[in-house]
C-alpha cells in the first residue's frame, strides 16, 4: 500500500504595524489572511511600556510559530525623540521575532501605499474588506493585512525582473 503524502508544512506569516500606541497584527497562514487584532499600549512612552510590547509579541509569537515577520516601516517623522520611539518599538519586534527563529523584514509604508494603490486609513479598511471579506475594527490591522499582501507582490513583481 503506498504511502500517503507527508502533509506539507504551514507557513505562518505576521504582519505588523507598530508604533508607540498600537501595534495592528495580521496572521496568515499558507497565504490566508486568518485572524487581525490590535495591541494598544497607553501612556507615556518609556522602558516599561517596551518591555510589554516585547512581552505581547513574545507571547504572540510563542503561541502562531512564524516563519515570517513583515513590519510595515514608517514615514520619517521630524520629532527625534518620536523617531527614536518608533525604532526602538520595531528594533524590539524584530529582536523577539529573531529570538522565535523567523525570517524579518520590512516594508515602507509609502511602497505599500503605491502597490496596494491606496491613500489613507479609509482607503486601508476598504481595501481589507474587499479583498478578503474581513472587517478589520482599527486601519493598524489594515495596515498590518496590506504590508504582508505588499510585500507579497513586490517580491514576486521583484523576481520576475
Amino acid at each position: 500500500m503506498p504511502k500517503s503524502p507527508k502533509p506539507l508544512k504551514e507557513i505562518i506569516t505576521i504582519g505588523v504595524d507598530s508604533s508607540t500606541t498600537n501595534c495592528g497584527v495580521a496572521i496568515f497562514r499558507n497565504g490566508t489572511l486568518v485572524e487581525t487584532c490590535n495591541f494598544t499600549f497607553p501612556g507615556t512612552y518609556d522602558l516599561d511600556k517596551l518591555e510589554k510590547i516585547i512581552s505581547v509579541f513574545d507571547k504572540l509569537f510563542t503561541k502562531h510559530k512564524p516563519q515570517m515577520v513583515i513590519l510595515e516601516k514608517p514615514a520619517p517623522v521630524r520629532n527625534s525623540k518620536t523617531l527614536t520611539a518608533l525604532n526602538q518599538v520595531a528594533g524590539a519586534i524584530w529582536a523577539t521575532a529573531a529570538m522565535h527563529g523567523a525570517f524579518i523584514d520590512d516594508m515602507h509604508n509609502k511602497i505599500i501605499k503605491k502597490v496596494m494603490g491606496i491613500e489613507g486609513k479609509h482607503d486601508a479598511i476598504r481595501k481589507v474588506k474587499e479583498s478578503y471579506g474581513f472587517e478589520v475594527v482599527t486601519d493598524h490591522e489594515a495596515d498590518a493585512v496590506l504590508t504582508v499582501e505588499a510585500y507579497r507582490i513586490h517580491m514576486s513583481a521583484q523576481s520576475i525582473d
